[in-house]
């Protein structure tokens, strides 16, 4: 059962980048014409976000602390609201300059060297995060089926590696649209299900046991992660107008909100279910031991198309991101043809990289911790010129900072989100030093 619901979604996932593929121009393949409406770019938006990281991570954290963990996603709400206000304000330059990343417009706003460092940084980001979709992808995988690790890994990358290469981020999107809608089914079949079978009171599914400091850090992390995440930058490049940006993002942070509540209770439900497995597979115990026998394989197989979607989008992301800011194509022939080249790379990079890398937990935290140097001078690089030694100043002195953590084995949310605080001192404090000698 488990194995023939795996191959029927291969098999949609095949044909929809066939269909994506026909009739389709380089622009349909970069950027899907820059014409997405509320309910694509939504869709899109959301899909791409709940993968593997939000599941297992924030999973993992409800499981350990309770309810209290939401507040990322009550973040996540009012950072892309702030956000969109703020996009909106240059969709149309970035419909005018061809936009498609993030360095794209820091090179347009400061200057291609500090753009350079920009791409350097988002290329690790979305390494992180691409290597938490695959790990989780796979433990999911072989937790349903008789794969091996290994073999589930290559399954899945192989999977994503045909229908992105057929239909771009044409492909991306209806994908996405279609596990959209896959992951309200998991929600409202499987949370419903684990916290009958635990019989969970009100007193219990409100519980909480973070400290301020890690409510805190979940919040931040949530306000600013927008910022950041090239993927919602494309999104964003790619909607038909400014009001469909606004539209989109705000809906998608309400989604977003009520999939964390639906997270949270999933990693309550399977803590009073069993208080001592390891809180990173909470997830699959939940789903495997929680939900009835008649809808295991359908609430698992839902489990790993959720991650799966967060993959391609990172995927896409990063090759656009290589071939746009690193090989210079020439046309937009030219940049689908590295694009191309830069799926199959990554895909056998990221591989490799989750055979020996298996820690989803501690990689997530580092992503978000990398992602936080880059805040501040995104952030401030709407209202004012920024010099560009102030923002590389901002941006290595934070990833110093985050390194040594990591090097000290001593990766916690607190630690790594107050890497926007490092960043926002070490950019501003320079910045009015080098203002101040310039006049």
């Amino acid at each position: 059962m488990n194995t023939t619901l795996i191959i029927g979604y291969f098999v949609i996932l095949m044909l929809i980048g066939y269909i994506s593929s026909r009739k389709q121009t380089s622009d349909d393949f970069l950027i899907a014409k820059r014409n997405l409406n509320v309910w694509k770019l939504s869709s899109t938006i959301t899909a791409s976000f709940v993968g593997g990281t939000a599941l297992v991570a924030y999973t993992a954290y409800a499981y350990e602390f309770g309810i209290g963990t939401v507040l990322g996603f009550v973040g996540i709400l009012f950072g892309f609201t702030i956000f969109a206000k703020f996009i909106q304000k240059i969709h149309k330059l970035a419909h005018e300059e061809n936009f498609h990343t993030i360095s794209d417009y820091i090179e347009h706003r400061i200057d291609r060297k500090t753009a350079q460092l920009v791409s350097h940084v988002i290329v690790v980001i979305i390494a992180l995060v691409l290597m938490n979709q695959f790990i989780a992808g796979t433990h999911v995988l072989v937790s349903i089926s008789d794969f091996s690790y290994e073999q589930g890994l290559i399954i899945s990358a192989v999977t994503i590696l045909i229908y992105l290469l057929l239909g771009g981020f044409r492909s991306v999107v209806k994908t996405d649209i279609f596990q959209h809608v896959l992951v309200i089914l998991l929600l409202a079949v499987i949370v419903s299900f684990m916290a009958k079978e635990v019989d969970m009171t009100f007193v219990q599914a409100t519980a909480n046991t973070a400290t301020p400091g890690l409510l805190i850090s979940f919040l931040v992390y949530g306000l600013f992660i927008a910022w950041y995440q090239p993927e919602l930058w494309q999104r964003a490049f790619a909607a038909k107008d400014e009001r469909t940006v606004v539209k989109s993002f705000v809906w998608s942070g309400v989604f977003l909100t009520f999939i964390g509540a639906g997270i949270s209770l999933m990693g309550m439900a399977t803590k009073l279910a069993n208080p001592d497995i390891d809180p990173a597979q909470a997830i699959v115990y939940g789903v495997t031991n929680l939900v009835p026998e008649t809808l295991l394989s359908l609430g698992i197989v839902l489990l790993f198309a959720v991650i799966m979607s967060a993959a391609d989008t990172v995927i896409f992301v990063l090759s656009t991101t290589i071939s746009k800011d690193y090989l210079k194509p020439k046309d937009n022939d030219q940049f689908k043809r590295f694009t191309r080249y830069s799926i199959i790379s990554i895909i056998i990079c990221a591989s490799v990289l989750a055979l020996i890398f298996r820690d989803i937990i501690d990689i997530a935290l580092i992503k978000a911790g990398v992602g936080m140097s880059l805040v501040p001078t995104i952030i401030a690089n709407f209202k004012t010129k920024l010099d560009p030694l102030a923002v590389k100043i901002s941006v290595l002195g934070t990833l110093a900072y985050i390194l040594y953590w990591v090097v000290t084995k001593n990766i916690t949310p607190e630690n790594m989100i107050a890497g926007v605080l490092v960043a926002t001192v070490l950019l501003l404090i320079p910045q009015k030093i080098l203002r101040r000698r310039s006049h």
